[in-house]
């Protein structure tokens, strides 16, 4: 379910950000306390209005747990994650 869920947002955010957007991939430790993780790694612009970025991916992310089967998926996000 969670590899099916990250292909769906996958693919509608690729809609919106294009190649900017990398992933799903494993990330290094793919399981914490029995969750397995995935990523995905946006990349943005200086120039970008931020609050424009995340209200998109406020929207995106709405309509993922919109699906019933995705309900259960937890989605966290990492703000320059480096």
């Amino acid at each position: 379910m969670l590899w099916k869920a990250a292909a769906t947002f996958g693919t509608e955010a690729r809609t919106r950000f294009g190649r900017r957007l990398l992933g799903p991939e494993p990330p290094a430790v793919d399981r914490i306390r029995g969750q397995f993780r995935l990523q995905f790694l946006l990349k943005i612009e200086k120039q970008l209005p931020v609050a424009a970025v995340k209200k998109e991916l406020s929207g995106l992310f709405d309509r993922l747990h919109a699906v019933p089967e995705f309900r259960p998926v937890d989605i966290v996000v990492d703000v320059d994650p480096q």
